[in-house]
């Protein structure tokens, strides 16, 4: 089972959608153990992402695959 470390502390992490875990079940875990931390969705496929589910669980931003250094940064400021 997947955890997060609690002695960490998160302020943004980069979910990618099609990891071996599903990418809703990753937004589950942080809401759950961290709900302080800002969630930004990768995908390469934007057609199978639900925009409304995700600002709904909490994710701010979604980046579609190839993105830029630049549209990272934009997520963590």
């Amino acid at each position: 089972m997947l955890s997060i470390e609690h002695d960490k502390r998160y302020t943004h992490a980069f979910v990618d959608f099609h990891m071996p875990m599903n990418g809703y079940e990753v937004i589950k875990l942080f809401n759950e153990q961290s709900p302080e931390t800002k969630l930004t969705m990768i995908t390469a496929n934007r057609s199978l992402i639900d925009n409304d589910r995700l600002k709904e669980k909490g994710v701010e931003r979604i980046l579609l695959k190839p993105f830029t250094l630049q549209q990272i940064l934009e997520c963590i400021d």
